[in-house]
């Protein structure tokens, strides 16, 4: 990102940050889901990070925030493009909808676009990965009201226009939102 008066080519030398050592202050810094620490007084930020978290997670944060008014700070970082694909889940899917996925089963990102869908979602991580979830499916494959496709935003952009090729051959009117990010 250039800012300012730091536009052209900067050199630091060495990391700006230890990443290895923060990382694990931050992994041995725990949150207080049961709001324990709140209830004693404490006051607690929680920072939400960029692939965003699971739906329940968020619920369960929000409540706690509620019901600890001024004490718990939520700071969403959950990047806008994630978001958008949380709205395309909420929004469109529902108890007759297959929701297809294209992304890594045990990504944050994945696991919190599923958590917003209503109905049926599949998740691969491939083109050829989803025509067998598919076929697995059997008949039921033709049971559904409405398809849609996503992908997770980090996608590779060739996997992505295989899938949507593949999936159009089997849903001809499936919804496809193109969810990889630009940036």
């Amino acid at each position: 990102m250039v800012h300012g008066d730091l536009e052209g080519v900067m050199d630091t030398h060495h990391q700006l940050v230890e990443l290895g050592i923060f990382l694990q202050r931050l992994h041995l810094a725990q949150f207080p889901l049961d709001g324990a620490a709140l209830a004693g007084g404490s006051k607690c930020k929680v920072l939400i990070r960029t692939h965003g978290i699971t739906l329940s997670r968020e619920q369960a944060v929000r409540q706690l925030s509620d019901r600890y008014p001024g004490q718990l700070e939520i700071i969403d970082c959950t990047c806008p493009y994630v978001k958008k694909i949380h709205n395309i889940a909420d929004r469109e899917s529902g108890d007759s909808t297959l929701f297809l996925l294209l992304g890594a089963a045990d990504h944050p990102e994945v696991e919190g676009i599923a958590s917003h869908v209503k109905g049926k979602v599949l998740i691969f991580d491939s083109a050829d990965e989803a025509e067998r979830q598919i076929e697995a499916l059997g008949e039921g494959k033709n049971f559904f009201d409405r398809v849609v496709l996503a992908a997770q935003t980090t996608q590779k952009l060739s996997e992505w226009k295989k899938t949507q090729k593949n999936i159009k051959k089997v849903y001809t009117n499936a919804l496809i939102f193109d969810t990889i990010c630009s940036v």
